[in-house]
Order: C-alpha cells, then structure tokens, then sequence
C-alpha cells in the first residue's frame, strides 16, 4: 500500500455566523435525511416520519409546494429513506432516493415520473453523481475480533445511474479504520461491534477521498484502494472515537459528531463541505471546506456563533450560495430545520 502523509493547509477558523445573523425556522418536516436546492427559491426537504419522503418548499412563500414519494412498499413507493441526491442534467433535475431493502427510485422533477429497481445494494450511508455513475457509501458494522484477519473491507460501489447495476465494489484495507488504536478498546467483548458511516466522493475520474463520520483523518485513494495521501484532521477536529460505559448500556464505542454529513460537492471545483457538531459531547457546530488544487488540498474551518448553536444530537449542515441550512434531531427546539442567511 502506499502511503504519503499530507501537510493541511489551513487557512481559515473562525465563526460563518455573527451574533446578528438571524436563524429562521422552516418548521418540522420528520426525521430529514437530506436536503437539495431546487432554485434560488424552493428546496427539497427528504425526510421519513411523515406520509410522503419528499418536500418542495418555498423560502420566499414559507409553505411546502408539493409532496412526492409516498412511504409504503408499493410501486413507486418508498419505506425508509436512507439517502438521496439530486442532479441538475441540463434542463432536467433527477432525485435519486434509496430505501430500506435496495430500493432505488430515479424522480424526474419536471415531468413527476419515477422508475424504480430493487437491488441488493443496503446500508447505504451518502450518495453522490458522478459522470455517467451513481457513487454508493455503506454504513459498516465491524466486529473487532472478527475482522483482525480480514485484509480488506467493502466500503461502497459504482452503480449505473440509469440501471443501478453495479459496476464495481469499492475495498479498501481495515488497516485504514486503525481498530486496534481506538482507546479503551480491550474493554470490548467480542460479540460489541464498532459502526463506521462512510462518506466515499469522486473528485477525478479513478480517485476519490474516504470520509468516516467520528474519524479525524481523511483518505485519497485511488480505485484500487490503495492510498495517495493521507489528510490529518487532528489538529481542526481534535476528537477521537474511544470505548465509554454507559450507565444503561454497558460499554460500547463513543462516536464524536465529526464529519455527520457531506454538505456540498462541487467536483468541477474540487470542493467538498463536510459538517460538524455535537453539543452533548461540547462539539461546537460547523464545516470544513475542502477544496484539491493539483496534487495538494486546502482545509478551512468555520464554526456557528453561540447565538445561533441549535442543540440538535448531531447537527448537519446544507450550503447554496450564502445559505445555509442547518437540521438535526432536536433536543430542546420543536423546529428541526433553520436557514440561516450569511449575506
């Protein structure tokens, strides 16, 4: 494998919202998933909890327009919206949701017509377009004591965006989770297992970075699985996953609120958004901006003010322009989703 430690270059840390920024409450909209902008005026709000997964919401009017994919197990129908990504082809805009089961629905949001195919892709954590490719990230549940003689590990798949067939399975080596490390790990028995959430995303055609919700390193890798570079995040999210026993629950693996969602892809620009925040483990909530130039990357950070901290579990973050929309599952707030306005 090989293996090149890079240098970050950090060049911002500071707050993206001011204690003048207003946050506006969009309302409830179930246990959201994912959020897309349609326009400069509607999003879309994916989510389950309610009778259909999908909401096309108006800032400027501030009701729901239309509600689309019905939450049951029919046709065109889904139950338990896991993922979703929107993608503006030409004058055409397609949502793709994947549900509980391998159920993918492809939505053309002009015409309100849906194909759906069932597949054996599950546990699907992110979803990005990518070309002529519908790029596939799983939620792993590892064993410790089963996986040590394991050399490699499933991490997603490059399916057909249009046949959902799989094209190929993305590996990569266990060593990169660094298992045995995680502190206090001896505490575990071998039936407790670890949850790793990954994010994979395409910038280039054979390459792509490897995100782990929890983890404070990232990894460009090429399709193969072998590593290009390793990016250390330590020094901007200095968090790390550890063994805690909990008073009900005994011991299990404590995960920090780091990299909880992929807010923004741009790959023409190289450029990825990756939202942060926790306020039961004192995580203050916000993004890191990444952006590839040439062979090197850029690493910025910017965190929320305490005037505008929502005290969610994890807090996700969606960016467009200066908007941004913050959504989480809320522990004191009714409201969980807010827009705030950075202009």
């Amino acid at each position: 494998m090989r293996l090149l430690i890079l240098t970050l270059i950090i060049i911002t840390s500071n707050c993206f919202a001011q204690d003048k920024s207003e946050m506006t409450e969009l309302g409830y909209f179930g246990s959201i998933v994912n959020i897309h902008q349609m326009n400069n005026d509607s999003i879309l709000v994916v989510s389950n909890g309610l009778d259909k997964h999908v909401q096309l919401y108006s800032l400027s009017q501030g009701e729901i327009l239309n509600r689309i994919i019905r939450d049951g197990k029919g046709p065109k129908e889904a139950k338990g919206v896991v993922a979703s990504v929107l993608e503006n082809e030409g004058k055409e805009s397609y949502l793709y949701i994947n549900s509980l089961g391998g159920k993918f629905i492809k939505y053309n949001m002009k015409d309100s017509t849906a194909e759906e195919t069932l597949t054996k892709v599950v546990n699907v954590s992110f979803m990005q377009v990518f070309q002529d490719d519908l790029i596939i990230s799983k939620n792993l549940v590892v064993f410790p004591d089963q996986i040590k003689n394991r050399d490699s590990i499933s991490i997603g798949y490059v399916l057909d965006k249009n046949s959902f067939k799989i094209n190929k399975e993305l590996k990569v080596s266990v060593d990169l989770f660094d298992i045995e490390n995680i502190k206090g790990l001896e505490r575990l028995d071998f039936l407790q297992k670890i949850d790793f959430k990954t994010h994979v995303v395409y910038l280039e055609k054979n390459e792509f970075l490897l995100l782990v919700r929890g983890m404070n390193k990232a990894f460009y890798l090429d399709d193969s699985g072998d590593v290009i570079k390793v990016l250390d995040l330590g020094d901007v999210l200095p968090y790390e996953m550890e063994v805690v026993n909990h008073e009900i629950y005994g011991y299990g693996v404590k995960t920090p609120g780091i990299i909880n969602n992929i807010s923004y892809v741009n790959s023409d620009s190289n450029e990825i958004i990756i939202s942060f925040g926790q306020i039961g483990a004192n995580i203050r909530s916000g993004y890191l901006k990444i952006i590839k130039t040439g062979s090197e990357f850029i690493i910025s950070k910017e965190v929320l003010s305490e005037h505008n901290e929502v005290n969610f579990f994890d807090t996700n973050i969606y960016m467009t322009g200066k908007r941004v929309y913050i959504y989480g599952k809320a522990k004191t707030r009714t409201s969980e989703l807010y827009l705030l306005d950075t202009n």
